[in-house]
């Protein structure tokens, strides 16, 4: 508790030597000795007492029961009550080791398709009868740009 060594005994030593004197040092040793016993008698009554409450008031069963909570394990718990044979747990190992053993195909790349790249079909072209002419057809429209023949 104190950390006094042999030199601050010693200087203790000397100085009530000086200040008592030799003739009174060894009442006043006998009486500093009673008063350390009664000290010592005093704090082992204290801690009897706290000891008697602390098991009085359940703290050691408290202490029990919160060492099992920290060995608790509520995953395996959970699993048991899930899966207490473990089926589940066999079945999912043995689709992961399926699915491991299976090369996975590598996909091939999609080709990426441009608006203009894409091409339009024309609608088709009827021929237009003409009135005057029986039984014959006439020529399809040309388009502006198109030159004449």
């Amino acid at each position: 508790m104190f950390d006094i060594g042999w030199m601050e005994m010693a200087l203790i030593a000397v100085v009530a030597i000086v200040v008592i004197g030799p003739k009174d040092l060894p009442k006043v040793m006998r009486e500093v000795g009673t008063w350390v016993a009664r000290a010592r008698a005093m704090s082992r009554v204290f801690m009897e007492q706290l000891d008697e409450m602390s098991r009085q008031s359940g703290i050691d069963e408290v202490r029990k029961e919160a060492e099992a909570l920290r060995q608790l394990n509520p995953q395996s718990m959970i699993e048991k009550t899930i899966d207490p044979e473990g089926v589940i747990a066999s079945q999912t190992a043995n689709l992961a080791q399926i699915a491991d053993s299976r090369e996975t195909p590598v996909p091939e790349p999609v080709p990426s398709l441009a608006a203009d790249s894409v091409p339009v079909a024309e609608p088709p072209v009827s021929p237009i009868v003409d009135p005057d002419q029986t039984g014959t057809a006439a020529p399809p429209p040309r388009a502006p740009s198109e030159p004449a023949p």
